[in-house]
């Protein structure tokens, strides 16, 4: 059975967005997420006035041959980089 998905993850911290994929064998999971979390102590102040908050970005793969070893490392990553987690939303396409 495939289990993959690609899920969008809010944290206290940041936003984050999880693919998990399978080799085409089977044997290896991957997971690669991206995320972008504010800076407002860098934050800039334009010319007109328009507060242009600094952002920093949050990356990272990881592979596991264990699929439920993958999703809690990646939980564990994005726990330790984002903060706590509040929300996760699945978006992937499973009718395809």
């Amino acid at each position: 059975m495939r289990q993959s998905g690609t899920y969008v993850i809010e944290t206290s911290n940041a936003i984050f967005t999880l693919a998990i994929t399978d080799a085409n064998n089977g044997s290896l999971y991957s997971a690669s997420y991206s995320g972008v979390s504010p800076k407002s102590e860098l934050s800039n102040i334009d010319d007109d006035g328009y507060d242009e908050t600094l952002q920093t970005s949050i990356d990272g793969e990881l592979q596991d041959e264990n699929f439920d070893v993958l999703l809690d490392e990646c939980r564990r990553e994005i726990i330790d980089r984002g903060g706590e987690i509040l929300s996760v939303t699945e978006v992937s396409d499973n009718d395809r």
